[in-house]
Parts: C-alpha cells; sequence; structure tokens
C-alpha cells in the first residue's frame, strides 16, 4: 500500500526581503513554509497558522532558526488551512527533502530498523543471562546441599567460587543490557 501526497496548488515562492511588504503575505495565512539559502539547499521546512509571523521570526534568528537564518535568501509557502493537513504536509517534506537544519519529524526507516534488530537481540541475550543465572544458583543449591558428598572439597570450593563471580558477571552483563536497551528505546520513540 502506497500512500500518495499532493501538496496543495496554492502556493507562493520568493525573495526573504519581499516579506516586509504587506502584499506578500497578509496576516492570518496558515501554511506551511520552505526556506532556501542562495544556492537553493533546502535549509528548513515548518508549518504555521500564522506564516508572515513566524517567517519573520526565522529571518531574525528566533529560536530554532538562530543556526542559519543569514543564510535564508528565498522562501517557498504552501497555504493550507486544515492543521491536520499542515502536519501531514510538514513531515513529508521533511522526510522526503531532508532539510539541512529540520531534527524532528525526521524518519530514518534504516536506522530504526538497526535499532530494533539491536534491542531484539538484546532481549536474547537477557534470556540467555537469565537462564545461566538460573542454572548457576540452582548448582550452588545443590554444592551447598551436598558438601559433605564430595571427596574434594578443593574442586568444590573451587567450582563454588567460579559460579559465583559469575553471577556477579551476568548481573553486570544485564544492568549494562538493560541500560543500552533503555537508550535505544528512546531513540526508537523520539
Amino acid at each position: 500500500m502506497a500512500i500518495v501526497i499532493t501538496l496543495p496548488e496554492e502556493k507562493l515562492r520568493f525573495h526573504y526581503r519581499n516579506l516586509y511588504s504587506n502584499k506578500i503575505l497578509v496576516r492570518d495565512m496558515a501554511g506551511v513554509y520552505l526556506l532556501y539559502d542562495r544556492k537553493g539547499t533546502l535549509l528548513y521546512v515548518g508549518k504555521s497558522v500564522n506564516l508572515r509571523n513566524r517567517l519573520f521570526e526565522h529571518i531574525r534568528g528566533e529560536g530554532n532558526s538562530s543556526a542559519f537564518f543569514r543564510d535564508i535568501h528565498e522562501i517557498l509557502v504552501y497555504f493550507c488551512d486544515d492543521p491536520m493537513e499542515r502536519e501531514i504536509y510538514e513531515t513529508y517534506l521533511i522526510n522526503k527533502l531532508k532539510p539541512v537544519y529540520n531534527r524532528s519529524k525526521v524518519y530514518h526507516a534504516e536506522k530504526i530498523t538497526e535499532l530494533e534488530d539491536r534491542v531484539y537481540e538484546i532481549e536474547e541475550e537477557l534470556n540467555a543471562l537469565r537462564y545461566e543465572k538460573l542454572e548457576i544458583q540452582s548448582l550452588l543449591e545443590e554444592y551447598d546441599e551436598e558438601d559433605d558428598m564430595y571427596y574434594d572439597q578443593t574442586e568444590a570450593l573451587g567450582e563454588h567460587l567460579f559460579l559465583t563471580r559469575r553471577l556477579r558477571e551476568i548481573d553486570r552483563e544485564r544492568r549494562a543490557l538493560i541500560k543500552e536497551r533503555a537508550k535505544l528505546l528512546s531513540q526508537i520513540n523520539s
């Protein structure tokens, strides 16, 4: 199934200095905007219910545009009154055109797949460690119960110490994996 998104036909492209002319954009016009530099590189895509005010903020370098406001040369505006449509257009344009300065709403399908694969691997590793820990705990209980049955107490003690050390290692490994999993899940969800 493919989703086809058609941008609004009503659009306007202009030099940023023309924004100062009251004729170019009247107040309370809503839509999606694209900011370009002199070379035609797409710097940023955004949406607003009041394009005129929002574009002035960008030109003055307010908010998230402080890193690129001096590079803004040309502006393309698609007019759209519906808030949901603006949201869809903005997200679509960000992911289709990959502007330099957009950070949110960027969907990296391959990266997310890699992160999800690693989370799955971590889950598998955690399960293996869980089973190993249960086996070791069971063996340690047997050693405690059957201490008198061992002919060579030194060998039993060595095995007991080895298993106890391995339990501590498993706990460290599990904590590290759980921390990594939490970090990956937060990256996937952001």
